[in-house]
């Protein structure tokens, strides 16, 4: 999910007791899924996470952190683990000396996909890793906080947290660390007029400076205008940027031992269309189109951000008809065809060997092979940059290394979302895997000893909530004199906040009737798709047609007992959702002594819980829910369904069913509906109050 929501998924920051909190079957209650972090040490560690994340564009804002960095001893041996200054380090610094590295300046846009960018980002992470101790990585991340661009920074530690933090902490909201990149000029402006006049469209709330906005109010009159709640979501995009930081393409196989990236990068992005279709079916807008070679009429999009330095991010025109690099073009087209036809081959051999498609990981090797990761050992080295680069529009339009501060919304992940081609480029994605799952054959998953007899679903509606979101990172703030304080994470005399409209649903429940011929362990899985307008009845309805827009929303094992079984499943508890980060206000707030709680629920992979459900209309939008139950012979005891997180921890599988199962190949219309699966059509209405 988009919902990674799945199989052998992995939580990075949280360690879970189950993922079944809100199961109930012949009449038990599993217990839920919180964590208890009551350590001083872990509560002023996690504090210092955050204030390392605050005020990135004020570095003077906090006299502590300040006096950490005039302590830092860069060349000091004795702060590393082989007590030796690290080698990358050493080569960084050798390359920025010649000439063959401009580091990215304060304030400008940090643009992942550069190569100078890609360097320093590696450079970073090695000196992290290069620390004696977490309190060390810590240290050097408030001195890199000082010295690095801003983006830059949140790039390099956000991922090394990630991936190489002794303990399991929360991480801060993306929105809040740097808003620019999560909302719109008019916003940040108001903001800052406040700072320096008094509160300006703002409301004084107890010290607190509050702006109230409106994602409708600056929709744009277009035929996408109508989505920007969704493409402009600030969990949504902050999921989507820490699922790439997660699976950054140029980190080494190392990083993902346990863990396949390349199909993960396909799944996630497919459930993304999915989920976007979904949202469009209520306006009967139809389905995003596939990316066109032979159309440059492609329309435009006009951000209304800027970077922290005050330059605007491109925007592209609307139908612009200025030619394409021909050149560009031709590279696409030449590396789309080169892959299906290793498609239609079923591999491709390399100098390691043949590298096959048809058996266990092929999906894997054809998702590295178009996202261009540090895997793909294929001639064709990056189709999905390149693909990028095309719809960005003509040179004039595109970030260059020779032009830091020109860059567009596909430069950063944060805003990629943002802009409607991007999903176009995703089915462009999502169409040439459909050409090698065509070629697999059929799922045979029918489980004769379990049948499902019936599914019960509760109303569903949606409506849009008010959420209030910290944007005092976008002011700049002044030092403040606090003599020989010792906290890291010191109080505000004044908070900016935005207070937004935001998709949201009532929460609903399923309740399925399972019969098993004997005591099961089993595996559910829960899919909500499109309704099929020509098919009268659910037994006409064209899977095989429909399939790639089949979004996962519950996934989970279930111990069966002999006989009829009622299995009973609260929306607060469907794998793999998140209800979003913990704010600075709430980490400020904590005494050191005080526990901090954190649940599955916190996540940072977790997709946003309030997007489980498209938003539909007043009058209702009909779709269709489908629940399949596969016996596994897993033990059950060791599965946690939760979300790819990341990365070299995979806990083992609950059954041998691939990702995206059972959508994820052709499908034979007339032998779908099996016994031990079941569809049911259902209507979510949109409450306007």
């Amino acid at each position: 999910m988009l919902p990674l929501r799945g199989e052998f998924c992995v939580i990075v920051l949280l360690t879970l007791a189950t993922a079944l909190d809100g199961a109930f079957w012949m009449g038990g209650t599993q217990p839920t899924s919180e964590v208890h972090k009551c350590t001083s040490d872990f509560v002023v560690n996690q504090k210092k996470i955050y204030a390392l994340f605050r005020h990135i564009y004020s570095p003077s804002w906090n006299p502590v952190l300040e006096r950490v960095v005039k302590d830092f001893n860069v060349t000091d041996m004795s702060r590393y683990k082989d007590e030796k200054f690290p080698k990358v380090v050493m080569e960084f610094i050798r390359s920025i000396m010649k000439g063959r590295i401009t580091p990215v300046p304060k304030t400008y846009p940090f643009v992942y996909h550069l190569e100078d960018c890609v360097r320093e980002f590696h450079t970073a992470l090695g000196f992290f890793r290069s620390a004696k101790d977490f309190d060390g990585a810590l240290e050097t991340a408030a001195w890199l906080r000082n010295v690095s661009n801003e983006e830059a920074f949140m790039y390099e530690f956000f991922t090394f947290l990630i991936h190489h933090a002794e303990e399991e902490f929360l991480l801060p909201p993306p929105y809040e660390i740097n808003p620019f990149k999560y909302f719109r000029d008019d916003v940040i402006r108001k903001a800052h007029l406040a700072k320096m006049t008094g509160p300006n469209g703002f409301e004084d709330e107890n010290g607190t400076l509050v702006k109230y906005i409106d994602y409708e109010e600056a929709a744009i009159d277009d035929w996408e205008g109508a989505y920007t709640y969704f493409r402009e979501d600030v969990d949504l995009n902050a999921y989507y940027y820490l699922f790439r930081l997660s699976f950054e393409p140029s980190l080494e196989e190392e990083y993902f031992e346990n863990t396949t990236r390349g199909e993960i990068f396909l799944f996630e992005h497919q459930q993304l269309l999915a989920r976007f279709n979904l949202e469009r079916m209520a306006e009967e807008i139809g389905d995003v189109a596939p990316v066109s070679y032979t159309d440059e009429n492609i329309w435009g999009y006009y951000p209304m951000m800027s970077h922290a330095n005050g330059l605007s991010i491109i925007p592209r025109p609307y139908l612009y008809e200025e030619k394409f690099e021909e050149d560009v073009k031709m590279d696409l087209i030449r590396e789309e065809q080169g892959i299906r036809k290793i498609i239609d081959q079923g591999g491709f051999w390399h100098p390691g060997g043949h590298l096959s498609f048809q058996r266990p990981g092929g999906l894997n090797f054809l998702g590295s092979l178009i996202e261009g990761n540090t895997e793909n050992k294929s001639n064709f080295p990056r189709f999905w940059p390149l693909l990028l680069k095309y719809v960005s529009g003509p040179k004039k339009y595109r970030t260059r290394k020779d032009k830091r501060d020109f860059s567009n919304a596909l430069d950063h992940h944060e805003t990629q979302l943002r802009d409607p081609i991007y999903f176009q480029a995703i089915a462009k994605l999502v169409s040439i895997v459909k050409k090698h799952q065509d070629n697999l054959p059929p799922y045979d998953f029918e489980a004769k000893f379990i049948d499902i007899l019936d599914a019960k679903v509760s109303d569903l509606r949606t409506m849009f909530e008010n959420k209030s979101v910290d944007i005092s990172n976008a002011v700049f703030m002044e030092e403040k004199q606090d003599g020989e304080a010792e906290e890291w994470f010191r109080d505000e005399d004044v908070r900016f906040k935005v207070n937004l409209k935001v998709l949201t649903h009532i929460p609903f429940y399923y309740d399925l009737k399972v019969h098993a011929d004997n005591p099961t362990d089993a595996v559910v899985r829960v899919f909500l798709g499109p309704n099929d307008e020509e098919a009268e009845r659910i037994d006409l309805y064209n899977w095989d047609e429909n399939r790639a827009n089949f979004f996962q929303i519950d996934y989970y094992p279930v111990k069966l007992q002999r006989g009829d079984n009622k299995v009973m499943r609260k929306s607060s508890a469907f794998t793999g959702f998140g209800t979003g980060f913990k704010s600075f206000e709430e980490l400020s707030m904590m005494d050191d002594e005080e526990c901090l709680t954190v649940s599955s629920k916190d996540a940072f992979c977790a997709f946003p819980e309030r997007l489980m459900l498209p938003k539909s209309s007043v009058f209702g939008t009909d779709y269709v829910l489908y629940f399949v139950v596969t016996p596994t012979e897993e033990d059950l005891d060791e599965i946690q369904p939760t979300r790819f997180c990341s990365i070299g921890k995979a806990p083992p599988k609950a059954d041998h069913w691939p990702i995206g199962f059972p959508f994820n190949r052709k499908i034979n219309n007339e032998n779908f509906i099996v016994k031990n699966s079941l569809a049911k059509k259902v209507t979510i209405y949109h409450s306007e109050n």
